[in-house]
């Protein structure tokens, strides 16, 4: 994975929410576990609506299915799991550090 850029690209709403990198043409962002359900979220652009997101249960729990929403809020299952645990891995890396 290349090196993320540590300043975000795109607009994003939610102050719970702990930027990691913009790589993969995208804003990564976790929803920290422990002030709610927790959630890695990929922003896409400024739109509010582009964006994928997943709950890391999800994402620690393989035969669960992984549920991702594309720009129209419709689910999409399995799709590019290894991306978000690579955030997640970074997260709780950073998390350690600190």
């Amino acid at each position: 994975m290349d090196h993320p850029s540590n300043k975000p690209k795109y607009l994003h709403d939610c102050s719970e929410c702990q930027f990691q990198g913009h790589w993969i043409e995208a804003d990564w962002y976790v929803c920290d576990p422990e002030k709610g359900v927790g959630t890695v979220i990929k922003r896409l652009s400024n739109e509010g609506f582009d964006y994928s997101s997943t709950p890391i249960d999800m994402l620690e729990h393989p035969s669960c299915s992984l549920v991702i929403r594309d720009v129209n809020n419709d689910l999409i299952p399995h799709f590019r799991r290894a991306e978000f645990m690579a955030v997640l891995e970074l997260y709780r890396k950073n998390k350690k550090e600190y």
